[in-house]
């Protein structure tokens, strides 16, 4: 008997992009998918639809046969919703909200089963062990590129800071000074640190989950309100909330703006199940010098992604792809991203006698 297995192509598959990073995002599903031998429908977001026609009038250019790079415009009720529906679709990767994945998922399953590839959202923890002040400024600057970078519209934002109790209020004391400290402004001048937030509603959401807590009883040691800085665009400042009750939902609710709230555990075994007390499973941080520590903290934490003494998504050599309620079906990123846009076929051959 003679056996051999071979990935083979889709056909025409779809890709459904978020708003945040919506170049990024449109690299990382256009290359494997093209390069696996699909044809690709791809959309971006309603909020941000440039970059990607851009990128779809550049293929034209260069040459790529039309119909094998399409971009769909419109909203996700209409357009995103009939490419997920859609029977001739084989394969469809999504990079979005948790509620929108779900609706993705069930309207699939209602059409013909195709392969569909979730990349959602998080809750990302930072867990401060009690040596990690031996990191010198690199543990401080790490969390605050965590929380703040792109105003914390990230699905990777290190939006929950787990400190041990013996460095609890350094940490603290520390991490509010470098938040107050960010420059927040027009995202096209080079002196500006955190930028605004994608609109009016997400602006307003942010600042309810702000207040909510507050009125629950955590302390805004850092930002809590709005930034007048331009016309035509809606700032807030870096947030730093602390002594947030246990069973608040700001602790479970991925807000996507630049809020991070800063829980103490006494243990590493507690710090492992607050990291793990979230729905989500997509990125963590450990920050230590032991190794031990490192180890055992990066196996338990349920999450595609665990850095350790940085804060890091890892680059395109390695899978990028969430646990949980933050993704599962494929993975972004290296070789891997190639699983998700072809299918694995073994063929079987009885040989004659010799």
């Amino acid at each position: 008997m003679l056996a051999y297995t071979v990935r083979e192509p889709f056909g025409v598959v779809a890709a459904i992009l978020p708003w945040n990073y919506p170049l990024a995002m449109a690299a990382w599903k256009i290359g494997p998918a093209l390069v696996a031998g699909n044809s690709l429908i791809l959309k971006p977001a309603d909020a941000t639809p440039r970059s990607v026609l851009h990128v779809a009038s550049l293929a034209q250019e260069a040459g790529i046969p039309p119909g094998v790079l399409t971009v769909a415009t419109g909203n996700g009720p209409t357009t995103g919703a009939a490419l997920a529906a859609d029977p001739r679709i084989g394969a469809l990767s999504f990079t979005g909200s948790t509620a929108t994945g779900r609706a993705i998922l069930e309207a699939s399953a209602r059409s013909n089963l195709k392969r569909v590839s979730l990349e959602m959202g998080g809750k990302a923890p930072h867990v401060v062990m009690p040596d990690a002040l031996g990191l010198g400024d690199a543990l401080i600057d790490g969390i605050t590129e965590a929380a703040f970078l792109t105003a914390g519209q990230n699905c990777t934002a290190g939006s929950r800071v787990l400190v041990h109790e013996s460095v609890y209020d350094e940490v603290v004391s520390r991490l509010a000074a470098a938040a107050s400290a960010l420059v927040v402004g027009d995202p096209s001048d080079p002196a500006t640190q955190v930028g605004p937030v994608i609109n009016d509603a997400a602006a307003e959401r942010i600042l309810d989950a702000i207040d909510g807590a507050v009125s629950r009883g955590a302390v805004a040691v850092a930002g809590g309100s709005e930034v007048a800085v331009l016309a035509g665009g809606r700032y807030l400042a870096p947030t730093v909330l602390a002594g947030v009750d246990s069973a608040d939902p700001i602790l479970t609710t991925e807000i996507f703006g630049p809020v991070t709230t800063v829980q103490s555990f006494s243990t590493r075994d507690e710090a492992i199940g607050l990291a793990n007390a979230v729905e989500y499973g997509l990125q963590a941080t450990v920050w230590t010098l032991r190794l031990d520590d490192a180890l055992a903290v990066a196996r338990a934490i349920e999450a595609g992604t665990v850095s350790v003494g940085a804060y890091s998504e890892g680059d395109m050599t390695v899978p990028f792809g969430g646990w949980k309620a933050s993704g599962f079906g494929g993975a972004e990123k290296s070789l891997a991203a190639f699983h998700q846009w072809t299918r694995e076929k073994t063929v079987w051959i009885e040989l004659p006698p010799v």
